[in-house]
């Protein structure tokens, strides 16, 4: 088993999107991808980057990014109703988002905020 890790990959870009659907649907079946966040603000393509990457690795752990839970003022939930949205999405998928043991490996998903002014 190899694990990968990847973050800002911000399917908003075609070419991003596309980038993930190339990956290939059968190198990677054993092993593990850390997806650390910034995939998309919009549910639906946070959805479909979830389901290609599902199918291509045998597990895959996600820790939601700011630009996942971003809102606008027209959003009916604020980011933090959306953060709960996305780790319900994720799940939903098979995406895993809570600590887990694979092999000799621990996986920890690690929440935090940040303030811009650091």
């Amino acid at each position: 088993m190899r694990i990968f890790a990847v973050s800002d990959v911000h399917v908003d870009y075609e070419e991003n999107a596309q980038w993930v659907r190339d990956l290939s649907s059968y190198d990677y079946q054993n092993d593990c991808l850390i997806l650390a966040g910034d995939v998309s603000d919009v549910l639906s393509r946070l959805a479909e980057c979830f389901e290609q990457l599902e199918r291509k690795f045998h597990h895959v752990f996600f820790v939601p990014g700011n630009h996942d839970i971003w809102v606008n003022k027209k959003a009916p939930f604020c980011s933090l109703e959306k953060f709960d949205h996305v780790l319900n999405l994720a799940n939903d998928c098979g995406v895993l988002t809570q600590h887990a043991k694979i092999g000799e490996y621990t996986f920890v998903p690690i929440y935090s905020w940040y303030d811009y002014s650091f």
